[in-house]
């Protein structure tokens, strides 16, 4: 079946430059349609049966296409939409709550996420050479008190980041590197916390930087079916190529920041249901489980009232209040990224825990915790005195934190 479309034909250069970028309307026919799994085979060197020839070289074509990207990305920095997803997912399977392990990420997961970066940055800029408004996706830098408080956490969790008095694309670059080399819970934990301190981008008619993907262009343009934003930017273009040039044919700067700031607001009410359904659907499944059932967990926030937890594996946050915690006294450090008594224990970012399910209402989203046994053990290679590089008074508060990430 012929379908219309919007191509967005890129040049890219040996180094990963895309040297130059058109955009035209199309007519396409799919003639093939792959998994992920099966074009990760491919990319891998595979030669499946069901694949035809001329597909097995088109995706070897952009296989040499993600890697010159791969090479343009890792030379800017910013991080790639990757591990940011639990190992397990609930689904409700014939009316009732069930655990199923989640797809991993590959590398055909990877390759489509370079080329519809770099398709939404070559729109991006197409827009801006014609002076033609759009929707812009921008992403502010994190505020000076990010870099230590993060540092903190990271070297709780034994990682030592380096960043610095700035976070910066490339210094987030480097700590992506050793997260997806780790791969495990304690990555996956730290992967949270870093997308919490780096915040959502936003909608804005005006372009500008996106700190996360180091790009100094960006729009949505890839999804036109999914997110009103690419429709919008969809509309755009095709009045332009159908010949349009009249100001009066497309939508006035005004008419652009109000649509931005409704589509704002209605993306963070999406993206606050699907967290709120997400977790009340492993409420519902934890809620059914064995109440003598232990959790290992690490420590993911800290607030006046106790520390937020974040569960290994299905990535489900509660809190454990400080009036459950043993001892008395318990009270946030100068610096916020921990808890101490007034014997001079501590309970704070980084730390493993084992806690016990006191209360999961799936209704209301909460789920309270206990910590299991005498207290927190620290992570391979966290320094007891790791805490203190964070500077006193920061105002840095990160929470575990789920899709989407910067890169959305």
């Amino acid at each position: 079946e012929d379908r219309d479309a919007l191509t967005v034909e890129m040049r890219i250069a040996p180094d990963g430059t895309v040297t130059a970028a058109d955009v035209y309307a199309t007519r396409i026919r799919s003639d093939t349609r792959l998994s992920y799994e099966t074009a990760a085979a491919v990319l891998a060197g595979q030669r499946p049966e069901e694949v035809a020839d001329e597909v097995l070289d088109a995706l070897r074509w952009l296989r040499t296409a993600g890697a010159r990207l791969g090479v343009q990305r890792l030379r800017r920095g910013g991080v790639e939409a990757r591990r940011v997803e639990p190992d397990l997912t609930v689904e409700v399977v014939e009316g009732e709550a069930s655990t199923v392990a989640a797809s991993p990420s590959n590398p055909a997961n990877l390759l489509i996420e370079r080329l519809m970066v770099a398709a939404n940055e070559s729109v991006a800029g197409w827009l801006v050479d014609r002076g033609l408004p759009g929707i812009f996706r921008v992403h502010p830098a994190p505020g000076a008190d990010a870099a230590p408080a993060l540092e903190a956490f990271c070297a709780a969790s034994g990682y030592h980041p380096g960043f610095g008095s700035t976070l910066t694309p490339l210094g987030l670059a480097a700590l992506s590197a050793q997260l997806d080399a780790a791969a495990d819970d304690t990555a996956s934990a730290v992967w949270d916390v870093l997308l919490g301190f780096l915040g959502r981008a936003s909608y804005t008619p005006d372009a500008g930087r996106h700190f996360g993907l180091a790009s100094d262009g960006y729009s949505h343009f890839t999804s036109p079916i999914r997110r009103y934003a690419d429709l919008a930017v969809h509309r755009v273009l095709h009045a332009f190529l159908a010949g349009k040039r009249d100001p009066a044919d497309f939508p006035s700067g005004d008419e652009m920041r109000e649509l931005c700031a409704h589509i704002n607001t209605a993306a963070r009410s999406a993206s606050q249901a699907e967290n709120q359904m997400r977790k009340s659907l492993w409420l519902a499944e934890l809620a059914s489980a064995d109440p003598a059932t232990r959790y290992p967990a690490r420590v993911t926030g800290v607030g006046p009232k106790g520390v937020f937890v974040t569960l290994d594996r299905s990535r489900v946050s509660g809190m454990v209040l400080s009036r459950e915690l043993p001892g008395r006294g318990w009270a946030p450090t100068a610096d916020g990224l921990a808890l101490r008594d007034a014997a001079g224990h501590s309970l704070g970012y980084g730390d493993v825990v084992t806690v016990k399910i006191t209360s999961a209402d799936w209704e209301s989203g909460q789920l309270e915790l206990a910590l299991d046994g005498p207290g927190p053990e620290r992570s391979a290679g966290a320094r007891s005195g790791a805490r203190g590089s964070a500077s006193r008074g920061s105002s840095a508060r990160p929470r575990a934190r789920k899709k989407p990430s910067p890169a959305a």
